[in-house]
C-alpha cells in the first residue's frame, strides 16, 4: 500500500511539475477536479516515511498554495525529525501565505 501511494504521489509530482513548467501559476492549469486529487494525493504523501516523498510532496503542497496543508505543515514544522524536512515545511508555509 505504501508503495502505491509512492509511486501515485511520485506521478503526481511529475505532472505538476510539467504543467509548472508551462506557466508560472501552476494551480491555474489544473481543473478543480485535478487540483483536488493532486491535493489529496500530494497531503498523503508527506504522511510517507520515504523522506523523498514527504519533502517532495511539502514542496509541491506550497507551489499549489494548498490551504488544508497548512495544519499538516505546521506540524511538520514543529515536529520534524529532520531539519531538510522542517526547512521545506516552513518554505511551502511561506508560497500558501496563510496569516
Amino acid at each position: 500500500m505504501k508503495t502505491t501511494v509512492s509511486i501515485l504521489a511520485a506521478l503526481m509530482l511529475m505532472i505538476v511539475a510539467v504543467a509548472g513548467a508551462q506557466t508560472s501559476d501552476q494551480a491555474g492549469v489544473l481543473t478543480d477536479e485535478q487540483y483536488q486529487r493532486a491535493e489529496q494525493t500530494l497531503l498523503n504523501g508527506i504522511q510517507e516515511d520515504n523522506l523523498g516523498v514527504k519533502e517532495g510532496s511539502t514542496y509541491m503542497l506550497g507551489e499549489l498554495k494548498s490551504t488544508k496543508a497548512v495544519i499538516p505543515l505546521m506540524k511538520m514544522l514543529r515536529d520534524g525529525e529532520q531539519e531538510s524536512t522542517r526547512c521545506i515545511a516552513a518554505l511551502a508555509l511561506c508560497r500558501i501565505g496563510d496569516a
